[in-house]
Formats: structure tokens, C-alpha cells, sequence
């Protein structure tokens, strides 16, 4: 009997499982689609669609409403850009307003503008996972027996907010890169001058793309952080 594990869209992964049992969580709408599934001895994940007869995605949709093409777009997507169109749209319009009108408040408006940014960022997350059957992997070491379970989530949030004392890279376990950090927001502190905040300004910037493409891509960030080992100066 092969022992099953999973990974959902959502990025979960639980394990093993008899192929009974995991028919039985498909029964119980728990195998939501686009959920992956790999057992020892296969190369890669595989869609489990692909894997199980008794696995029936919903049907296609007809043609005339894929404009006659049969080209297939992922609804996560679709609605990734368009939550972060709309959310960097009201960033813009609030630094617009605040040049014209530096008065006015425009805290809530602010908040709406982040709300739809990390909406991008979680479709921008399915959409990964949904696409991670092309990716391969070795996850009964990496997932399962290995020690570290870092969150591409929490590695992500740590350096948007936390990034002036390194903490994202601490959480990665890239002690070295985290005493850097440490060190230049304390000279910048310490001694301001126009060197010190163009290299601190820089560090923002990186510390902010980073944070981004973590919490974009879970897959590529659960293979560098936690399916090898940790090392201090791991960009």
C-alpha cells in the first residue's frame, strides 16, 4: 500500500495517506482542486487529477465562453492583478492628494489601498501552488523528516515590516545578512549622513522586493529555505 502525502492550494501539506483515505477527504470536499499529491518512488508532485481515476475535476468551460481560443487563464491571476491594480492605484491617489492637500487624513483610505495589495498577494499564492505540479521536489525529506517548516507568509510580512533589524533574515536562519542589517540601521542612527541613508534606502528597497516575491511564490520559497540547509549569509 503506498502512503500518500498532499499539498493543497493553500499550501498546506499533511501525509501519509492510503488512497482509501484520501478518497474519503475527496468525499468529504477536503482534496480541494489543484491540490498535488506525491508518494516514494515518483519523480515529481502530480495533480491529483492526474493520479486518480475516481479524482473528477469540475468540467471546462465551453468554448464560446473562452472566446473560442481554449486558452485557459487561472482565475487567481485574473484576480492577483487586478486586486493589486487596484490597491497600488489608491496608493498613488493618496500621495496625490497628500502633495495638493497635505491636511487631509487619509488613514482608512491607506488601509483599503494594503487590504487589496495583500489580496494580490494571497491570489498571487494560489496561482504558484495551482502550478507547482511542474516543479519537482523531494518532499518526504524536505517535508516531512526535515526540521525546518519556515512560512514563505511570515518570512514575507517580516521583511515589509520588520526589515530595519533584519528579521526576516534571522526567520530564514541567515544570521549573517541579520547582523548587517542590525548594523546599518544603528550607524544610520547613530551617525546620519547622506551615505549611510542612501545605503539604508537601498536596504528598504531590497528588504521590500524580497518580502513580495516570498509571498508571491511559496513553492520557489519552500525550496531555498526549506529544502536545504541553513546558512548565515543565504541571500
Amino acid at each position: 500500500m503506498n502512503d500518500y502525502h498532499i499539498t493543497r492550494p493553500d499550501g498546506t501539506q499533511e501525509g501519509p495517506f492510503s488512497e482509501e483515505e484520501l478518497e474519503e477527504l475527496y468525499r468529504d470536499r477536503k482534496l480541494p482542486q489543484g491540490s498535488l499529491v506525491w508518494t516514494p518512488g515518483w519523480a515529481t508532485w502530480k495533480a491529483c487529477e492526474d493520479a486518480f481515476s475516481w479524482y473528477a475535476p469540475p468540467p471546462p468551460l465551453p468554448g464560446a465562453l473562452n472566446n473560442g481560443r481554449g486558452r485557459k487563464i487561472s482565475p487567481f491571476l485574473q484576480d492577483a492583478w487586478l486586486y493589486m491594480a487596484i490597491g497600488f492605484g489608491i496608493i498613488i491617489l493618496i500621495f496625490t492628494i497628500a502633495a495638493f492637500w497635505p491636511k487631509i487624513k487619509l488613514g482608512p483610505l491607506a488601509i483599503m489601498g494594503f487590504v487589496f495589495i495583500f489580496k494580490g498577494f494571497g491570489s498571487f499564492r494560489k496561482h504558484s501552488m495551482a502550478k507547482g505540479e511542474k516543479t519537482k521536489a523531494t518532499p518526504v525529506r524536505s517535508v516531512h523528516t526535515h526540521g525546518r517548516h519556515k512560512s514563505s507568509i511570515i518570512a514575507g510580512l517580516l521583511a515589509i515590516f520588520l526589515w530595519p533589524v533584519g528579521a526576516h533574515k534571522f526567520y530564514n536562519g541567515s544570521w549573517g545578512w541579520g547582523i548587517i542589517y542590525i548594523v546599518i540601521i544603528v550607524a544610520a542612527w547613530v551617525n546620519p549622513n547622506p551615505n549611510l541613508g542612501i545605503l539604508w534606502i537601498s536596504e528598504f528597497i531590497l528588504a521590500l522586493i524580497q518580502g513580495i516575491w516570498w509571498l508571491a511564490n511559496p513553492v520557489y520559497y519552500h525550496r531555498k529555505y526549506n529544502e536545504t540547509s541553513p546558512s548565515s549569509m543565504k541571500w
